[in-house]
């Protein structure tokens, strides 16, 4: 199993302690929403679609979680890889992909990592 996470800065409406606050607030997720500033708007489409993509293609073979930089695995996540702001895939803990760049550079790496680990299971046996 391949362990992704997809790193970026989100609305908060995602997170469990919001949704039973937020809604509360505001008619609808996408009123909150579009308080955010345009940039995390468009991360949280991005992720969405990554996410959406990677599971389709690869189902149970993925462990994939979505991380805050702002909690304390995205703190140590973007000091560990010396990330700035943005959309980001860490795959494995080890190989780092802008996920900016969509699904497709993400999609590739996990390809690598899914190859890397037949091989290594083949050489052990």
């Amino acid at each position: 199993m391949v362990k992704v996470e997809l790193l970026s800065l989100l609305p908060t409406v995602y997170s469990n302690k919001c949704k039973a606050f937020c809604v509360s607030v505001h008619d609808s997720y996408e009123m909150q929403i579009s308080e955010y500033p345009r940039e995390v708007a468009e991360n949280q489409e991005r992720v969405s679609a990554i996410y959406r993509e990677l599971v389709g293609e690869f189902g149970p073979m993925l462990r994939l979680s979505v991380v805050n930089p702002l909690s304390p695995r995205g703190a140590w996540l973007m000091m560990r890889h010396r990330l700035p702001n943005g959309v980001w895939a860490v795959i494995d803990g080890r190989e780092v992909v802008d996920a900016s760049r969509g699904a497709e550079a993400v999609k590739e790496a996990v390809k690598r990592r899914i190859r890397s680990a037949l091989r290594e299971a083949a050489q052990s046996h």
